[in-house]
């Protein structure tokens, strides 16, 4: 479970770009019209959001669900980072070049947006490797 790792494992924080001030909910905040999978946030206060993390459980062409959820959901919580967690080893060069244009659109409204993406496999590999 990858809001497990986030809340306990600080090797997996650091790999995706986290510190131990971030705190991470499952909240069912309802924002354009769906529900965040992850919402990260600066500090415990829960105020300021630093990212919201989708998972999907398949690949390939599916993973354009996540994007366009993804980016809806941090639009509408002003959210500066996507992050992506699925199966596939890494998002295809047609998706970035699809996600791209769409970063440099939402910098307009969000300061230092980013998409980021991480194989949910390799977190819990390094999860593993962090306990060993």
């Amino acid at each position: 479970n990858v809001l497990n790792l986030l809340q306990n494992d600080s090797t997996i924080r650091s790999i995706m770009g986290f510190n131990d001030k971030n705190v991470f909910d499952k909240k069912h905040t309802s924002v354009n019209g769906g529900v965040p999978d992850i919402n990260a946030y600066v500090d415990k206060t829960k105020v300021d959001q630093s990212a919201i993390i989708e998972i999907k459980k398949e690949g390939g062409d599916r993973l354009w669900k996540a994007i366009v959820q993804g980016c809806a959901y941090c639009e509408g919580t002003e959210s500066p980072r996507l992050i992506i967690v699925a199966q596939d080893k890494e998002l295809s060069q047609q998706m970035w070049s699809k996600i791209r244009p769409l970063e440099r659109w939402a910098r307009l409204k969000i300061k230092d947006f980013s998409v980021d993406y991480f194989q949910y496999q390799y977190l819990v590999m390094m999860a593993k490797s962090s306990k060993d």
